[in-house]
């Protein structure tokens, strides 16, 4: 046996253990996605690929091992992954490395997948200040971290990860740093008591489902470099009255303002070139916008 082929051990829901022979080399595109009772993944060495979604959603998966020889990690390999609590990683492993609790790919900086039983992830401290020459908040770092209330970024960070502060429900605040180029999707999802957010003018995006369900943001700014707003960027926000648009805008995409029914006006970009289907759907306090003859 030399690869687990794509999809071979799909929503094995009862699937307890794997035990994988030394001579298996990749494991394939959500061989594994869905396990629900996967406790651990015992990666054999000699292994060199984990491929996209290979390990997706295995909500019981706790540990998992990694061996010198799995160079290729891919994207999502190892996500959505609540009760994870242990990465063993071999210090002298050639392009992987762990930081604040994360696997992170060394060159490039992608952070893989992170441990959800950390200090900054049970739930329990309110304040958080990240560190000075901190680059990165990885993704699903502060995931479900319920009574954090202010985090401080510093000025070194230029990204924020997917899922990096989804479901933290007490965070009423976040001031993105001016050194912010780029926010994974649904980066705050799910954080109802978020009040207000300042955005970093250096972005050119709001990704997919980044603020859906952020159900106490009244007021959003959307910085003037930003062309786009992805699908379900702010659906759900039932109490946003207001949002400011910039004239550098090009595409709002589907769902983007779903269920936002308190958004009472929106003066749409000169140059906005199209408004994907439902983007305002079930906006019942929106009065009617003029739109621009640049959309198709």
């Amino acid at each position: 046996l030399t690869a687990i082929d794509e999809g071979a051990f799909l929503d094995c829901k009862n699937l307890l253990e794997i035990v994988l022979p030394e001579g298996v080399k990749a494991i394939g595109r959500e061989a594994f996605m869905g396990c629900e009772a996967l406790e651990a993944a015992e990666l054999p060495e000699g292994l060199r690929r984990v491929e996209q979604n290979a390990f997706f959603e295995c909500s019981n998966l706790q540990r998992i091992a990694i061996p010198d020889s799995a160079t290729e990690i891919e994207t999502d390999a190892f996500a959505l992954l609540p009760r994870l609590r242990e990465i063993n990683l071999s210090p002298n492993h050639p392009n992987l490395v762990m930081q604040f609790g994360a696997l992170k790919r060394e060159a490039g900086g992608e952070w893989l997948v992170s441990i959800q039983d950390t200090a900054h992830l049970k739930g329990r401290m309110d304040h958080v200040t990240l560190p000075e020459g901190t680059t990165q908040v990885p993704p699903h770092y502060f995931k479900g971290c319920t009574t954090l209330e202010v985090v401080t970024l510093p000025e070194t960070v230029t990204s924020i990860g997917r899922y990096a502060f989804i479901y933290c429900k007490a965070l009423k605040r976040i001031d993105l740093p001016d050194s912010v180029e780029t926010i994974g999707s649904q980066a705050f999802s799910g954080c109802v008591s978020l009040e207000a957010v300042s955005l970093s003018p250096r972005l050119r995006e709001i990704p997919a489902y980044a603020f859906n369900r952020c159900a106490s943001l009244t007021h959003v700014s959307v910085p003037e470099k930003v062309e786009r707003i992805g699908d379900r960027a702010f659906s759900e926000c039932r109490r946003l009255e207001t949002v400011e648009l910039p004239e550098a805008l090009r595409v709002i995409e589907g769902c983007a303002f779903e269920n936002c029914v308190a958004l009472s006006e929106i003066h749409l970009p000169p140059r906005l070139e199209a408004i994907h289907a439902l983007a305002f759907l079930n906006c019942v306090s929106l009065t009617p916008a003029r739109l621009p003859e640049s959309v198709e």
